[in-house]
């Protein structure tokens, strides 16, 4: 019998806290005991299992007592489902959790005024662009997201937070990916719900032959899929199965048809909360700006469409060769310029810099370290700074701040709803010489 199997490994215990990744923190005699779909104030047996961090995971054997702020969740794979982790807390002590999350990210690195925090910009449950996984079977696959803590891939029926086109599409995907499939082959599955039809890609080591190609075409064809891309190996760029015509989304009024497995916002909201905060924060009088990491150009090409001047960096270059094709059509080739570079290898140095107004730049998770530091020993008067990690953020804001930047003014927008993620979008400035 395994231990967490034990009767004399349960225990009752009263939730303390939430923690970062959405559990029910207990502290016990024993060290902290970590229970999913758990909420502070509730008495709950639960069973101990794994160490984890310095306390031990705990499984709910009975809920005793229900918090005032526990809600009924809206997907009946919640609780399985790694997908989302706070489904069943409302609204009000969500948001106040997310918003500790990032006070808590900035008070670790000396940034304790809470007032620089504005509250927190909630967006609806609608994403457009998912990443499922998928593993072949006899007769059709298993597509979903794996559960929590586990390989295993929980075959979805619903998913609440999901665009509705991507839902309906899922039952004949599952139906097609299992001729594409062989049994226990994985595969991951992008979807985008782009404006005008269902963008599919599929990273996979199968072998794509002449009759997977073809099964993916008809199912295409029949399901209003615009595009059907298939990536064997990451480090090359995807190749096209079939295309009726290029997905498109809008940034801000000017059409964007974006390249396959090219980064996008989660969520249409979200995007636009974002870039509205990116323009809220840019200090008057700015208006020649480099943006790094630019991607297709989300944020850039609305600037320049407002009049700003871009220099944008990108390490993809179709990512680039998009927005200079979008620009051009738009007539902003005079006020939005694209460049492939990778920075984390090759950041921009601040000899690159002299006479910019402002820095914008959207890093990856793990922060932008190397770019950060040329940005720190340059003479730019202004950051803003859009981050989907509140550590790597904090880490990154203390450079500035010990170069001499300030921290302002910090807008956190939740598109990653219902799990622990949280972006954000920050206004560092320099204090003007002489003054």
């Amino acid at each position: 019998m395994s231990l967490t199997a034990r009767p004399d490994r349960a225990l009752e215990v009263t939730i303390d806290r939430l923690g970062g990744r959405g559990d029910g923190i207990a502290e016990t005699p024993a060290g902290p005991v970590y229970v999913p779909n758990a909420l502070p104030g509730e008495d709950i047996l639960v069973r101990l299992g794994k160490a984890r961090a310095e306390g031990m995971a705990g499984k709910v054997v009975e809920r005793r007592s229900d918090s005032a702020d526990r809600v009924d969740p809206t997907c009946r794979h919640f609780g399985r489902c790694g997908g989302c982790a706070t489904q069943h807390i409302g609204q009000s002590a969500y948001a106040a959790w997310k918003r500790d999350l990032l006070l808590e990210a900035l008070a670790r690195r000396g940034f304790e005024d809470p007032s620089i925090v504005a509250d927190i910009v909630l967006c609806p449950p609608e994403r457009r662009r998912l990443r499922f996984a998928a593993i072949g079977r006899k007769g059709d696959a298993v597509l979903g997201f794996n559960a929590r803590g586990s390989n295993q891939v929980i075959d979805l029926e619903m998913c609440s937070i999901a665009e509705p086109r991507i839902v309906a599409v899922l039952p004949a995907l599952r139906e097609a990916l299992g001729d594409v499939l062989t049994p226990k082959m994985t595969c991951d599955v992008e979807i985008v719900a782009a404006e005008n039809g269902l963008d599919i890609l599929l990273v996979s080591r199968v072998s794509m032959n002449g009759k997977r190609r073809q099964r993916l075409i008809d199912f295409a064809g029949e399901h209003g899929v615009v595009r059907v891309g298939f990536q064997g190996d990451e480090r090359f760029p995807p190749e096209t199965i079939i295309q009726f015509e290029a997905p498109v989304v809008h940034f801000g009024a000017t059409s964007m048809p974006f390249p396959s497995g090219a980064f996008l916002q989660p969520s249409a909201a979200g995007e636009k909360a974002l870039r509205e905060a990116v323009q809220l924060l840019i200090p008057p009088g700015a208006m020649r700006i480099v943006e790094l990491f630019s991607g297709c150009g989300a944020f850039g090409i609305p600037l320049a469409a407002a009049g700003f001047r871009v220099a944008a960096y990108e390490a993809e270059e179709p990512m680039i060769y998009a927005m200079g094709q979008v620009a051009g059509r738009a007539d902003l080739g005079g006020r939005i310029s694209g460049r492939v570079r990778d920075l984390a290898r090759q950041p921009v140095r601040p000899e690159e810099m002299d006479g910019v107004d402002l820095v914008l730049l959207d890093p990856p998770r793990n922060g932008a370290t190397a770019q950060i530091e040329q940005i720190a020993d340059s003479d730019v008067p202004a950051v803003v700074y859009v981050s989907c990690n509140p550590a790597s953020f904090a880490r990154d804001a203390g450079t500035l701040a010990d170069s001499g930047y300030t921290l302002r003014q910090v807008i956190p927008v939740d598109q990653f709803v219902h799990t622990a993620h949280l972006e954000l979008v920050a206004l560092f400035q320099r204090e003007a010489a002489g003054a």
